[in-house]
């Protein structure tokens, strides 16, 4: 029997339970911005362990080298698309701190509701810090 991604049926009409599903978007305005665990890779790095920690399993990663004060971001906007094609059954959008999505309030607001309002959590994994 194949269970796929942990779903499955086990005969009795109990079926098993599928693991929560999540991407992680990173961001930098520039190349050269690579210490203080901003940089892209620790970005994704720090992302996945927490996705791990929480049960989710990453199913994506997407990255952009842009500043974060458009939303026109080519694979932000990948991201979306992924997310909101109900194939895919994104849980999660996991994110280092809230500037890596949109350093622009109001953007950060709208999309943190449009992801809500389709049962998509935003995980922040640093709410502390001031970027």
């Amino acid at each position: 029997m194949n269970l796929g991604n942990g779903g499955g049926n086990y005969g009795n009409g109990v079926r098993a339970r599928a693991r929560k599903r999540s991407v992680v978007y990173a961001r930098n305005s520039t190349p050269f911005r690579k210490g203080g665990g901003h940089g892209l890779i620790d970005q994704v790095n720090r992302c996945m362990l927490a996705s791990a920690e929480s049960g989710y399993e990453v199913v994506n990663v997407f990255q952009d080298l842009a500043r974060g004060v458009s939303l026109s971001r080519k694979n932000l906007e990948r991201l979306f698309g992924f997310c909101f094609n109900p194939i895919n059954n994104v849980s999660a959008v996991v994110i280092t701190t809230q500037d890596r999505l949109s350093q622009n309030p109001d953007h950060y607001q709208a999309i943190a509701e449009r992801l809500a309002c389709l049962g998509i959590d935003l995980i922040v994994v640093d709410m502390s810090m001031p970027h």
